[in-house]
């Protein structure tokens, strides 16, 4: 019953950072969201609507801008690199942590299916559970868990690209003077400072490619499980 308990609580511990993660993340993804649309509503209305149709997709009859409006562009940016920094500074080692769990929990969770189906007989003796029902769950909870954390995180990423690719393009549009003025320390900043990508503590990063760098290497560790152990 103490181990049930704990089992418990520990799980839920865990789902709970979980969830402030992905949704710190999704937040800053949001904030970036709403800072590529003020770029495209501000820039467009003072170019040529094809020319702007093709290079941003956004056509936009004109408005008043201020001036004021444009030149905090660049600061909006500032600080939502500042936001990220700090996030993947405070929740680093608990990414690195939960990450190890989730691939250790997968190859341990598809082992323990494979042994259930292929020679049951063994798994009285080999496995610490052996219900099929238990397992998959198991199994499915820690793959939903990461796959979680690495899509937002991606998601979160790609908008930070979208905006680089954006004022870029901006930069190419005819605009009023104090557009462009407003635009080119935006400009200058997202082509200097480095790109976004969260990284676990510098040991890896979250992005798709660990998605398939840890099915490959649950893949690999259960055939040599199964190997060794079914033969």
């Amino acid at each position: 019953m103490l181990q049930l308990i704990l089992a418990v609580i520990f799980r839920t511990l865990g789902s709970l950072i979980l969830l402030q993660i992905t949704t710190l993340v999704l937040e800053l993804r949001m904030r970036f969201l709403v800072l590529n649309d003020s770029i495209l509503r501000t820039a467009t209305p003072h170019g040529d609507k094809r020319f702007s149709r093709i290079l941003l997709g956004y056509v936009r009859q004109p408005d008043l801008v201020s001036q004021l409006k444009v030149e905090r562009l660049h600061h909006a940016h500032a600080v939502l690199q500042r936001a990220a920094e700090l996030l993947q500074r405070h929740f680093g080692i608990t990414l690195v942590l939960h990450v190890t769990t989730a691939l250790s929990s997968l190859t341990y969770g598809a082992y323990e299916l494979l042994v259930m189906w292929v020679a049951p007989e063994k798994s009285y003796a080999t496995l610490v559970n052996d219900s099929k029902a238990s397992a998959a769950t198991w199994l499915t909870s820690h793959l939903l868990n990461l796959v979680a954390v690495v899509l937002s995180c991606s998601a979160t990423v790609d908008e930070a690209e979208r905006t680089r690719d954006l004022v870029v393009r901006v930069g190419t549009l005819q605009g009023r003077p104090y557009l462009s003025a407003g635009m080119e320390p935006l400009l200058m900043q997202a082509l200097t400072c480095r790109p976004l990508s969260f990284e676990a503590a510098g040991f890896f990063t979250i992005d798709r490619n660990l998605l398939v760098s840890t099915l490959c290497v649950t893949i690999t560790y259960l055939v040599i499980l199964a190997q060794i152990s079914l033969n």
